[in-house]
């Protein structure tokens, strides 16, 4: 299944089409992600209350979470196209 995330912002809307992304560009958003909240997915999701969150912690919580599921889909089962 190829997963999307749609986002709307300031009257525009962005589609996210994660198997279109290269496995580069994956691990440099995940480390975006892990920089910006200080900590790994894992440890962060711990202490995350979808109640305090903003709108755009919930939706860097969705993308951080498919970018580490894409990963893990595309090591179980390499294809050389997204390798970079």
């Amino acid at each position: 299944m190829i997963k999307k995330l749609f986002i709307e912002s300031e009257g525009k809307r962005r589609e996210i089409v994660y198997a279109d992304l290269s496995l580069r560009e994956i691990n440099n958003r995940i480390r975006g992600y892990e920089k910006k909240y200080g900590s790994t997915f894992s440890k962060y999701f711990k202490t995350f209350s979808c109640d305090d969150a903003s709108p755009d912690e919930m939706t860097d919580i969705m993308d951080w979470e498919y970018l580490l599921a894409e990963k893990v889909a595309r090591v179980r089962t390499p294809n050389k196209e997204h390798v970079s």
